[in-house]
This record gives C-alpha cells, structure tokens and sequence, in this order.
C-alpha cells in the first residue's frame, strides 16, 4: 500500500501543481483524512456531488471542525479551480486503509523538498525510537515537536510537545487523532515561553532549529526564561545562542534522573563565547553522556552532518564522556538518504554497548576536555583512519608509457598536417 500510496500522492501534487502549493496540497490531504477518520460517508458525499457545489459544500464540512478549518492551507480552496479541488477530495475518499495513509503522509511531510521547516525524518525517527525504551508512566518531551514524528514514534507513553507554528500543531493534532493516539500539544514558543513545567520530563528528545537566530526584541523576552543557566555562567545571550538556549531548556525540564537526546549543528561542539561558556558549564557538571557525530545527510533537505548530544541529569560522577565517529559508510543516496535498519543498529551499539573497542569510539573524562578548551568536536578526539591505497607501479608505468606513445603520435601527425 505504501508504495501505490507515494506514487499516486505524488502524481496528485504534480497534478495540482500551479494551483495548490505542496505543502497546502499535503496538509489538506491530512485535514480530509482527519474528517474522514471521524465521518467517512461526509467524504463520500463530497465526491459524488458535482464540480460546481463540491467547493461551497467542502467550506460547509471544514466550519463543523474548528481544529481543520483554523488551518491556513483550507484559505487555498477559495482560490484553486474545481478540477483540482475535486482531486483531492477524490484521493482521499478512495483511501481504504487511514491508519497507514497517515503514517505515509508522516512521511511525506518531511519528504517535501517544498517545506522549509524541519520536519523529523525517518533516519532520525528510527534512531530515537531504538535509544529512548519509556516506560508507560514516563512522561517524554519535545519542546520542538513539529508535526511530532519523533514523539508518536515511541511505545506508550506519557507524550507532550510544544510546536511555535500553529498550523503544524494542528497537523501534528490531526495525526495523532487519526492514530488513536494521546498527546498533549502546546502552540507558542518554548524558548520564550515553556508551556511545561520544570523538571517533569524522564525522557526530553528534539530536533530543534539549526542555527536560530533572533532579533533583540526576542533576546529580551528570552532574558526572562526560567530555564537560563545561572548568570554568573553566561556572558550575554547573543542573536545566535539558538542551540545553547536549546539545551538549556532540555536541562530544565528534565528531571532529576532524567536523559535528554538533542540534535544540533556541530558548529556547537567547538564556537565560542557564549556557546563555549554552557558548554563548560554542562562538562564541568558532567550532564553529558555521549556526543555522537552523525552522517551526511541526516536529516532532509540538507547535507549537513548533525551531532547527537546525549544528556544525562543522573550521570555517575567521574565517568567519562563518550565521543563516537557514526559518518556513514553505506555508499551516498542523493538528498533522499536514508540509513539502513543495520546501520541504525549498529550507531545504536556503539552508543550503548556497556564496554567497547572500536577505533570509532574513544571516552574521555573532563579534565581531557578541560585540556581541549571545552570542545566537544568528535574529530579532536578520534582521527579518521587514513587508507594508502597500494600502487602498482609497474602498471602505471605501462599506463605512462603509453599515454607518452600516444601523445608522440599525435604531435607527429599534426605535424604533417601542417606541413602540407
């Protein structure tokens, strides 16, 4: 079914391409799956109605379901041409099986080379969802959630997510819903605003941002939160703090045994100033398990290598830091990379393997780091092995000689060319 499912999906895009954006296309696709979930036969009577009474009556079934029609795609059918209105109601209304329609459209969504904001992938899914084992009573938070793949991926559990878009939140609602699945979802922004409480969290996992930055009016208003390490630890919070503010708030909320499971730029393993100063601060207080470099590629729509930073609020004391070199040796896959079940396993191993001896792995304690002025990059402690390729020299000397025949015989008969 997955695979008739993409295929028509993506020729009901193209289709609709000039009069529904991508992502409108796909969150309206969710909304009528939502509604369909909840009234199947009101779809089927959208499709048996006519061209010209298809679009007022689909404004009619969205108004009865204020969780859909707040969305800001469902404006687009005022707009787009009956024909393409018509597609989208008819693809829906032909889908036999919406438990897995909606974990394809989980899928498409970051999928999109259309959408710009991060939506979790399935390499970083796959690979929370072999780390994090809660228990039913723990309660997991994603202060970033998105349209909350990373945390609808996890056994049962006590799940919330804060998500600043609107619109995503009501995705990320609309799915779960689809799912039967029970989530407690925030809208606003958790760096300025936590909706969650102080050290509630067993488990925190989250791919926030890359690289956010803010202008001084959000820096004031973040001046205030109540996550901020103490002041005599921080410099001011300048406009790319963006990932320290991230972890700062991964540590708030959870508790005191509490593992937090943060992707971020490794630009953060190694900048100064006021990156460097919270990065002293979570050594020193040794908060972090691992830092695990990942591939290329990780996530969607960008080449960009992500670290894995692991948090551990229970940590024992004088236990070392543990650095793993996880780039990928699978061969490149083009922007749709995805890792294999067996690699994900085996980045998994190396991660919680009690004792290990692999030269991609090497454990560190703090005053090494100390040494090392606080950085944190996995390339300062392991150095890639390095493959002399051997040279066959007698073949390349053949190889020469050749090419020096070949070369001569050509510079003759040019010669002769000219001379004629």
């Amino acid at each position: 079914m997955a695979i008739n499912f993409n295929q028509q999906l993506g020729k009901l895009i193209d289709q609709a391409r000039g009069e529904f954006k991508e992502e409108q296309a796909l969150s309206l696709i969710t909304i009528l799956l939502y509604i369909k979930s909840k009234d199947a036969n009101a779809i089927d009577v959208l499709q048996r109605m006519g061209l010209a009474n298809q679009r007022a009556a689909l404004r009619d079934l969205l108004a009865t379901y204020s969780e859909a029609s707040s969305h800001s795609a469902t404006r687009a059918i005022d707009y787009a041409n009956n024909e393409a209105i018509a597609a989208l109601i008819s693809f829906v209304a032909n889908i036999e099986n919406i438990g897995l329609a909606s974990q394809a459209m989980r899928a498409a969504f970051p999928n999109s080379r259309s959408i710009t904001e991060h939506v979790s992938n399935a390499n970083e899914v796959n690979l929370i969802r072999s780390l994090v084992k809660p228990k039913k009573t723990d309660k997991v938070l994603d202060p970033a959630g998105g349209i909350g793949n990373l945390l609808l991926s996890l056994p049962k559990a006590n799940i919330e997510l804060q998500e600043l878009n609107a619109d995503t939140a009501s995705i990320c609602q609309m799915l779960a819903s689809i799912e039967s699945k029970d989530i407690r979802i925030h809208t606003g922004n958790s760096l300025v605003q936590p909706a969650f409480k102080e050290a509630s969290a067993d488990y925190v996992v989250m791919t926030p941002p890359l690289g956010l930055r803010f202008g001084r009016e959000q820096i004031d208003k973040i001046k205030s939160a109540p996550y901020l390490l103490p002041q005599e630890s921080q410099t001011s919070i300048p406009m790319t703090a963006g990932d320290s503010l991230w972890l700062q708030l991964a540590l708030w909320a959870l508790n005191d045994t509490g593992k937090g499971y943060v992707f971020l730029p490794k630009g953060w393993l190694f900048r100064g100033g006021y990156d460097a100063q919270v990065r002293e601060y979570f050594v020193e207080n040794e908060l972090i398990e691992a830092v695990v470099q990942m591939p290329n590629k990780f996530f969607s729509h960008t080449a960009i290598a992500p670290v894995l930073l692991i948090l551990n609020k229970a940590k024992e004391k004088g236990t070392s830091v543990r650095f793993i070199d996880a780039e990928a040796t699978q061969s490149d896959a083009g922007l749709d990379y995805h890792l294999s079940s067996d690699y994900i396993a085996e980045i998994v191993g190396l991660i919680t393997a009690t004792e290990i001896d692999d030269p991609r792995v090497i454990e560190k304690y703090a005053p090494d780091i100390r040494e090392q002025d606080m950085i944190l990059a996995v390339n300062r402690y392991i150095t890639p092995p390095t493959h002399i390729e051997d040279i066959n020299f007698e073949a390349e000397s053949a190889k020469l000689k050749q090419l020096e025949s070949t070369y001569a015989e050509a510079k003759r008969q040019l010669s002769a060319l000219l001379d004629n």
